[in-house]
Parts: structure tokens; C-alpha cells; sequence
């Protein structure tokens, strides 16, 4: 058994294995645009045996603010095992290792990920940190506020917002400019539709009448809503921080790996809304 990082060419095999494992949850396209535009073999690891992959993940690498300061840290993504090869501790070998190599290597302090079933992750001390808190609301939730005007938007208005969003929370993504044009993109393939105002911005698409709406930021709760004006629906669902709505149901978003002795604060204001 070897682990190495991902050769060019074993992209075909890697693209494969995601194909196996993620069209449950993702689409083709999608899967395809991250491959082209996304994928690093750089942060990507694989597991060797009779020199065949059978397991892979990446460590994509990012910038958070963390109690007011800039750090860096491995998003873990890509987690997958071939199905003919699961239940072999490939996996466990390989995620063991990516843990040393960024405590060692990288001299991280935190590693985040999300999974579809998180108690797999507990054993190798990973903790629950961020949560998406859940807001429901009724298009008669909405009458009150005044519809506000759309703009057509660009990578630098939702920057803005953005940056404004997150002013006053923590262990949040440092975002730029080309992050907001992939976002753009990425947001298409999986048909979301964009709706931006000057002061704030939601990613959403429609199901049996309910606005489902991947991410959204804005100056203030008003400006939010007069925004959800301009989206036809009777209901409406999206998370937020903890200041503003009243929250109907929390959920597990994503956990935390500490190294070094380290504590991941575990605030009400962390905010976090990464995928990749």
C-alpha cells in the first residue's frame, strides 16, 4: 500500500471514482467544470494498492478569518472509495495521513470538512462547529417590506455584499474576485438563479412553491427581505447568522479537526458557506 499525491495521469481514474461516488448528490456538469476549473492534483492524495487507486481526497487549501486573524486551513473534499474496495481501512490510512500532513507539512492548526454522515468522522476527533441556522417565512412574512431594485450582478457587487455580511463574523472564507465569478458559474451549472440589489444577494431555485435559497448576504434583515420580494414564491428558506431571524431549525454544517493543542472557538457567530 502507497500514498502518494495524484499524478496528471490519473485524472481519468479520479474522475471516474467521483462519477461513482457523487452523482447521487451532484450532476455530471458539475462534477465536470469542478474537474476542469477546480480540481488541483497539487491537494489531491491517493491510496495505491497492487497499483491500482483505491481511494482518494483533497485538501483544498483556505484562507479564513479567524478571530479577527487571516489563517489558513485544509477544507477536506473528495473523500471516496471505489465501491468494490470500501470496508478495507483504505480510507482510514488515507485520512489519517492527510491529517499528519497538515499538521506536519503545513504546520496548519484546523481542518474542516462537511460529510454525508458525520459520526464517521468523530473517531478521528473531528467536532461539530458550524451550523446552518434555518429561517422559514411565508410570502405574508414579506408584505410589509418594500420590493427593492435589482441590479444585473457582477463578481464586485457581490464582493461587496459579501465583505459587508461577514463584517462582524467569524472563521468566514476570505473571498475575491475570481472566487465570485467561479461562484457565478458553478451556481449555473446546478440552475440556481442569481437575485442582487445593491445591499443584498441570494442564490436560489424553485421547489413546489418554496424558494430554496442556497446562500445569501446582505447589509441588514430589511434589505433581505425586500429582496425575497422580487422572488415568486409562498414560502421561503434560508440560512442566516444568529442576529436577525428567528431561527426554525439548526443543522450541522460543517466540523472541525483541532492540531497543536488548539480550541476551535465554538461561537454562535461562526459563518461559514463553502462546498468546495
Amino acid at each position: 500500500m502507497n500514498i502518494r499525491k495524484a499524478h496528471h495521469q490519473d485524472l481519468e481514474v479520479l474522475k471516474k471514482l467521483w462519477y461513482e461516488c457523487f452523482l447521487e448528490h451532484d450532476s455530471k456538469e458539475s462534477i465536470d467544470y469542478y474537474f476542469a476549473y477546480n480540481f488541483n492534483l497539487s491537494n489531491t492524495f491517493v491510496l495505491i494498492e497492487d497499483h491500482e487507486i483505491r481511494c482518494s481526497l483533497q485538501l483544498n487549501q483556505h484562507q479564513l478569518i479567524y478571530q479577527e486573524k487571516q489563517i489558513e486551513v485544509s477544507f477536506v473534499v473528495g473523500v471516496a472509495t471505489f465501491i468494490k474496495d470500501r470496508h478495507q481501512g483504505y480510507m482510514k490510512s488515507l485520512l489519517n495521513y492527510a491529517l499528519n500532513y497538515a499538521r506536519d507539512i503545513l504546520k496548519q492548526d484546523f481542518m474542516i470538512l462537511q460529510a454525508y454522515n458525520w459520526d464517521l468522522y468523530r473517531p478521528f476527533g473531528f467536532q461539530n462547529a458550524y451550523y446552518k441556522n434555518i429561517v422559514s417565512l411565508t410570502k405574508k412574512d414579506l408584505v410589509l417590506y418594500e420590493t427593492s431594485s435589482l441590479i444585473k450582478p457582477d463578481e464586485k457587487d457581490l464582493l461587496k455584499i459579501y465583505q459587508a455580511y461577514t463584517l462582524n463574523l467569524n472563521g468566514f472564507k476570505v473571498r475575491d474576485l475570481p472566487y465570485f465569478r467561479n461562484l457565478i458559474i458553478m451556481n449555473e451549472i446546478d440552475n440556481l438563479t442569481i437575485v442582487c440589489s445593491q445591499k443584498a444577494y441570494a442564490f436560489y431555485k424553485i421547489d413546489h412553491q418554496k424558494a430554496l435559497i442556497n446562500e445569501c448576504a446582505y447589509y441588514s434583515a430589511t434589505d433581505l427581505l425586500a429582496l425575497l420580494n422580487n422572488i415568486e414564491a409562498e414560502y421561503y428558506e434560508f440560512s442566516t447568522d444568529l442576529i436577525n431571524f428567528k431561527i426554525t431549525k439548526k443543522e450541522l454544517f460543517m466540523m472541525v479537526k483541532s492540531f497543536n493543542n488548539k480550541t476551535f472557538a465554538l461561537n454562535n457567530n461562526n459563518y461559514i458557506s463553502e462546498w468546495i
